[in-house]
């Protein structure tokens, strides 16, 4: 008998990387930065820079054409307010970059007809837009507009070593593999031995693989890839080429330098690419760099009036803390004013990052709050520990687990796994917590390098001891 799993199915059939997954292009929506060009002004002057006709610069109400609503919020924006605004955004000679209005996009040649040019709206507050932005609509009315200049902090922040990660081209993975016997009967049935299925295959991409169940116990499915030819399949950075060799599978995975990609993690520049490595920088393409905005505020909700759904940063009752609540996943984290949130980093619900020792140090140690959704797998504690440590070991080779443990969080029944292991030329070591309730895993990583593990380990675990699952 053979089974096609959907295109949704086993999250454990096709692990042949953890970067296997669905590709897309990144269409950046930054454009490049220029030396002087012709601008066409409102008024119809043409000048050098868009600075000279309000674009950003001295105020102007024939900046932005967009009407305000009419039925907005009277008075002026504050925190947790939901607030509408349209922007133009350029580096610090002029050159725009970014906007949400057609026209500027199309007159200062970065049109892509890819993108959709709406104004944003966002919760002050909540973390959606750089920092410096959200602390310029504060005290604004429906129908004002001015110009902001930012620094990295202010705005796309300072670039990060930490997040430049360098990926193996090649992966091996065992043809006979085994999984846990709940998560193949949610995903197929009961689970029969010679019963085989195919990994379904995207337009342009194959792997015309089955694969044959030997053998099933009380607890686990085993069963062994039937190797074809050499196929290819889909991943991130595009088509990676597949072979067996011996008792292996043997991915290869094919990238271009320069390149934009967009992963689970988030949009990245693939910076360089040779025989053994690919490397990938997650650091904004505006990181250290100074940038100038042109806001004007559409409409105003005050937040009584939001939807339920809201994240935001609040003081508390701890003098030198701050409290982050997330009612989209239902949970609330405290930790210290003085680190930075970057909400929806690299997949996350929310990432908070300690302060640079220096400029040039660049490595900020970071504690990441994932939360996924298990209600297609059925898996416990014990699964969840099985697959994170396989996919571990198969992202970081020589990935060492110096600790592992029953704990609690959030008042339940927790795992915790440290290890450590090598990320291009950077030693770093890891520790997570995970929990689930109701059908959703919550997952808190703790990562700095080897060498500075300590530092921060004493207010990581304070952090991770506030988190609270809300509801």
């Amino acid at each position: 008998m053979r089974v096609v799993i959907a295109a949704t199915g086993l999250r454990w059939g096709v692990i042949l990387t953890a970067l296997v997954l669905s590709a897309a292009v990144f269409s950046g929506c930054i454009g490049p930065e220029s030396a002087s060009r012709e601008y066409v002004c409102p008024s119809g002057e043409v000048v050098d820079k868009p600075v000279k006709c309000g674009l950003p610069g001295e105020p102007t109400t024939t900046t932005l054409a967009q009407e305000s609503a009419n039925d907005s919020t009277e008075g002026a924006a504050r925190l947790k307010d939901l607030v509408t605004l349209d922007y133009i955004g350029s580096y610090e000679n002029g050159t725009v970059f970014d906007t949400s209005v057609v026209g500027v996009a199309q007159k200062e040649g970065i049109y892509d007809p890819a993108k959709s040019y709406a104004p944003v709206s966002f919760v002050v507050g909540q973390g959606a837009l750089i920092p410096g932005l959200q602390e310029a609509v504060i005290g604004m009315s429906v129908g004002e507009e001015k110009g902001v200049t930012l620094n990295p902090e202010e705005g796309f922040g300072r670039w990060n070593r930490s997040l430049v990660q360098v990926v193996a081209r090649t992966h091996r993975s065992p043809l006979a593999q085994n999984v846990s016997r709940s998560l193949f009967a949610s995903e197929i049935g009961e689970p029969v031995p010679g019963m085989e299925y195919n990994i379904p295959s995207t337009p342009g991409y194959g792997l015309d693989w089955p694969v044959r169940v030997d053998s099933v116990d009380a607890e686990n499915v085993y069963f062994m890839y039937l190797p074809g030819g050499a196929g290819t399949i889909e991943t991130v950075f595009g088509g990676a080429d597949v072979r067996a060799i011996g008792d292996y599978m043997v991915v290869t995975l094919n990238a271009t330098s320069g390149s934009f990609i967009m992963t689970a993690a988030g949009p990245a520049l693939v910076t360089g690419v040779n025989d053994e490595n690919i490397t990938v920088d997650f650091n904004s393409p505006l990181a250290d760099k100074t940038v100038k905005f042109w806001i004007k505020v559409l409409d105003l909700r005050a937040y009584d009036a939001l939807d339920p759904v809201y994240a935001g940063v609040d003081e508390t009752a701890n003098p030198g803390y701050m409290r982050f609540t997330s009612n989209e996943y239902n949970f609330s984290i405290e930790y210290p004013a003085d680190w930075q949130v970057r909400e929806g980093f690299m997949g996350s619900a929310a990432a908070f990052f300690t302060p640079t020792k220096t400029e040039a140090d660049g490595f900020s140690d970071y504690l990441m709050v994932t939360v996924e959704d298990t209600s297609p797998y059925l898996l416990s504690l014990d699964d969840y520990w099985n697959i994170s440590v396989e996919q571990v070991r198969r992202v970081i080779p020589d990935a060492n687990i110096t600790d592992s443990a029953g704990t609690t969080l959030s008042g339940q029944e927790a795992e915790m796994i440290v290890f450590t292991g090598t990320q291009g030329s950077y030693r770093l070591k890891w520790l997570v917590v995970y929990t689930i309730r109701e059908d959703r895993i919550y997952s808190l990583t703790y990562t700095a390098e080897e060498d500075n593990f300590k530092e921060y380990l004493s207010d990581m675990e304070d952090a991770i001891s506030s988190f609270e699952i809300n509801g």
